[in-house]
This record gives C-alpha cells, sequence and structure tokens, in this order.
C-alpha cells in the first residue's frame, strides 16, 4: 500500500455564488456591456425587488463589485493587458 497522495483541494466552497446569481451577472454583462459595479447594483437591485414578493426569511446575499469581477474573469469576459496591467473589458 504505502504512502499515497492525498489532495489538498477542498471538497466543497461553502461561500461560492449560486448558480443563478453568476448566470444572471453573465447574462448581463452581455446584453449591457456593464461594469462590474454597475453590474453588482443592477444583480443586488434584482434580488430587492424579488425578495420583497417572498415570505420566507432567508439571507440576503448582496454581490460586491469584486465578486462580480471575479465571476467574469472567470467566464473570460473580463481580462489584464499584459504590457500595461490595465483591465480591458471584452463585450
Amino acid at each position: 500500500m504505502g504512502l499515497r497522495f492525498k489532495s489538498k483541494k477542498p471538497d466543497n466552497i461553502t461561500n461560492r455564488t449560486s448558480y443563478v446569481i453568476e448566470s444572471r451577472i453573465v447574462a448581463v454583462r452581455k446584453a449591457t456591456g456593464f461594469g462590474p459595479e454597475q453590474l453588482a447594483n443592477l444583480v443586488n437591485e434584482s434580488l430587492n425587488v424579488e425578495d420583497k414578493g417572498e415570505q420566507q426569511q432567508q439571507q440576503q446575499q448582496q454581490i460586491s463589485k469584486t465578486t462580480a469581477y471575479n465571476i467574469l474573469a472567470r467566464n473570460s469576459l473580463v481580462y489584464a493587458d499584459k504590457k500595461d496591467g490595465q483591465r480591458i473589458q471584452i463585450i
């Protein structure tokens, strides 16, 4: 048997943004071309409107502009320019 390699990767990510919110951010980005701050504001407003109609007490999940940027980067919708180091947004 001997020693075996054990991955250090976590089994799950507990505070990961839900797929519904992530797909909403990507869809709004592709439709409008807005940046992370505007996307975060739009998604947070839509979440507040939807939650007002529900009777259940749920923990409100607010999206920060950094989270919106990370979601865009994960989906290859934003990247950094190699020579300047400044962000370039792809619509």
